[in-house]
């Protein structure tokens, strides 16, 4: 059979499959409408699963570039979701797209231990809205300078992760240019948490910057009030990660977890 001869057809399913939707909670605790993934985008997502340093790159910019593709009615742009919105996209999507139940390698050869992501997304639910003021955006300082820091945008990681990719794709056996990539890198991960730095009543916002201006701003910044952001990003990973925690295994945030075992 012609594709052009069922093009009709093709059409038709194309358009029932747009009207069906998820509606998927946000961290605001509102909940926010998806179209549902569709095979084309499960296939993206799979094909990122690819044994180098790029795979956990190609897999967050699969994601980030379908929500954008799929989202029909956000409160806010799409482009100030962040990370705890994404984590809810995927594990919701995972659930309908495959399965509800995730194989994760166990401690002995050979050995399976079965994940309930339900149970996740009820403990991120439950992180979401009773922990909601200490995952809202804090500032941290004094009267000198202050800090903004709050859980990243989904564009910004999506930027960072581009960057920090591009600098650990380096020769390893060269240990001076790997020291140099692990300090930038700490840099960058603190620059997806960073969005204000006010200095005696006058505040720069990180957003409006250019990566290269955030990495130079920030490394201004006394290591006293760094200490202090620092803190709150550790905590709040903390508390994310607990959600994602089975059986002392962290679940894989990579096309693997879209895989039929």
């Amino acid at each position: 059979m012609s594709l052009e001869k069922n093009k009709e057809f093709f059409d038709l399913l194309e358009n029932v499959a747009q009207q069906q939707a998820l509606r998927i909670l946000s961290l605001e605790g509102q909940e926010v409408t998806y179209k549902v993934l569709t095979t084309a985008q499960l296939k993206a997502i799979i094909q990122t699963v690819v044994d180098d340093s790029s795979a956990q790159l190609n897999f967050h910019s699969a994601v980030y570039e379908i929500m954008k593709q799929n989202v029909q009615q956000p409160f806010k742009p799409i482009e100030t979701f962040n990370i705890v919105d994404k984590l809810f996209f995927i594990i919701e999507n995972r659930i309908k797209a495959v399965s509800p139940t995730l194989f994760i390698r166990g401690d002995e050869d050979d050995s399976f231990v079965p994940v309930d992501l339900g149970a996740v997304q009820s403990k991120l639910k439950e992180l979401v809205l009773t922990k909601k003021a200490q995952l809202q955006d804090r500032t941290v300082g004094d009267e000198t300078i202050s800090l903004t820091v709050g859980i990243p945008l989904i564009e910004t990681e999506k930027l960072v992760n581009e960057a920090v990719y591009d600098k650990l794709n380096v020769e390893a056996e060269n240990s001076q240019l790997i020291e140099e990539v692990l300090g930038t890198a700490f840099l960058l991960e603190i620059c997806k948490w960073i969005k204000e730095i006010s200095v005696l009543g006058q505040t720069l916002t990180l957003q409006d910057l250019s990566l290269e201006e955030r990495i130079e701003a920030i490394k201004r910044i006394p290591a006293s009030n760094i200490e202090k952001a620092i803190d709150y990003i550790e905590t709040t990973k903390q508390e994310i990660d607990a959600c994602l925690t089975v059986s002392d295994k962290l679940l894989p945030l990579n096309g693997t977890l879209f895989s039929v075992r």
